[in-house]
């Protein structure tokens, strides 16, 4: 919701070091990528099946309390 597409925590904000950092390279031009490949990530995740994106998110455990978790592929099985 930040006019950039991101906000820095008043930690980052108040670092001297890191404010300059900021002002000398192009460390803004990256966050707003990541923050823009993020929230196209979280639209399409919400647009396309929220449900599955739910169950992903916040698995449940099964009947035996344990959470399902996909078998380890041998090497060279298929």
């Amino acid at each position: 919701g930040a006019a950039s597409g991101y906000k820095l925590s008043p930690s980052l904000r108040n670092n001297k070091e890191f404010s300059k950092a900021l002002a000398n390279s192009d460390i803004p031009q990256i966050i707003e990528r990541f923050a823009e490949n993020a929230l196209d990530h979280i639209k399409h995740l919400e647009g396309k099946h929220p449900d599955k994106t739910e169950a992903k998110m916040y698995p449940k455990p099964n009947h035996s309390g344990h959470f399902f978790r996909n078998k380890p592929v041998g090497k060279g099985s298929r």
